[in-house]
């Protein structure tokens, strides 16, 4: 089966493009001969980057504007030949811009499928549920990665297929080896921060983790002084670093190598890369109960889990982590990247693509 993918590829950066340029290259150039990318703006929207050292990825063809209806409407005939394309959903907001594409692609046939990062967001704004119902609904099929995802798909699109996946690991770096941990009761969060991450839950749990440093990595998307100001508050200015900024792809390894432990605090998930950024490096993590973290982490093999919103309990599963004897989580982490390949993943995008059953 030949397919269309629609995705944003390097040099966009971030976790969307890696996992989407991991799929293209589990996809193959037998299944996936087109692939249709966002084109780099003048001015960036906010929340968005382009990874400078990135050079452009020779198999995307990035045409697409995001303000342009008709660059949207061009892709979905450029896409007609492909029995099936893959569309990379990320916020009900891309119901514009897909409704063009794929009301111009259904002109000459083939299955439409929505691989959902976010069924609706992560953030609760009214109106999303809404718009969520009607992206998912321009779908034959819909890719998600948690059982917690799968139940709200099916509540916002009755009578659409869901295929209930996981979000793969990073194979490229589980590969590579894994970076000797330092032992230094080192803890990292990762990524964007964004209320929802729950970035003030775990400041204010470090008091209760004597002895432990934290590094908070990654782009803010909220003023760093509130941050600061919370550091100051809860007397942890000397263990916890803001390093507020984006991360290449090329320096990833060596952030998270510096970190015994990655936590992910979330108030809110549908899945997390980070988790499966962390566990492909080898650390264990400890996260909320929230979403689909329940299943990406096997409470006491690869990780701890507390309950979201709490910073006594966050503080404790951190501090139960750290004291967890050398290579405790070494065993269950190894059996979740031999089992969350990206040849799985990939069939079951073919799955999805070919109609066959959920």
């Amino acid at each position: 089966m030949e397919l269309g993918l629609v995705g944003p590829a390097p040099p966009w950066g971030g976790g969307i493009a890696s996992f989407t340029n991991a799929l293209a290259g589990a996809l193959g150039d037998v299944r996936l001969v087109h692939w249709i990318s966002w084109r780099p703006p003048r001015h960036l929207p906010p929340g968005t980057h382009l990874d400078p050292n990135a050079p452009p990825c020779e198999r995307a063809e990035p045409t697409l504007e995001l303000y342009d209806r008709a660059s949207w409407a061009r892709a979905g005939r450029r896409l007609g030949p492909c029995a099936a394309i893959v569309l990379t959903l990320t916020h009900p907001a891309l119901f514009v811009p897909y409704r063009s594409l794929v009301a111009a692609y259904r002109k000459l046939g083939g299955r439409v499928v929505l691989l959902c990062h976010n069924v609706v967001a992560h953030e609760r704004h009214p109106g999303l549920r809404p718009l969520a119902r009607r992206v998912l609904h321009l779908a034959d099929a819909l890719v998600v990665h948690s059982a917690a995802e799968a139940e709200l798909a099916r509540e916002l699109a009755p009578g659409v297929p869901v295929f209930q996946g996981f979000h793969p690991v990073y194979t490229a770096h589980a590969e590579q080896g894994w970076p000797e941990r330092p032992e230094q009761r080192r803890l990292l969060a990762f990524g964007y921060v964004r209320p929802y991450k729950g970035v003030a839950d775990l400041v204010a749990a470090m008091p209760q983790v004597p002895g432990a440093t934290l590094e908070v990595v990654g782009r803010f998307q909220e003023p760093v002084a509130r941050y600061e100001r919370l550091v100051s508050r809860h007397g942890v200015g000397e263990r916890v670093h803001l390093l507020d900024g984006y991360v290449p792809e090329q320096e990833v390894r060596g952030v998270f190598a510096r970190a015994d432990v990655v936590v992910t605090p979330y108030r809110q998930a549908s899945q997390s890369g980070v988790v499966h950024l962390a566990l492909s490096l080898g650390r264990p993590v400890v996260a909320t109960a929230v979403g689909g973290l329940v299943e990406a982490v096997s409470h006491g093999e690869t990780g701890l889990l507390a309950p979201p919103g709490n910073p006594v309990a966050l503080a404790g599963a951190i501090r139960e982590a750290l004291a967890a004897a050398p290579g405790s989580f070494d065993a269950g982490i190894r059996r979740v990247v031999a089992a969350r390949g990206w040849e799985d993943y990939s069939r079951l995008v073919l799955q999805a693509a070919g109609g066959e059953a959920s």
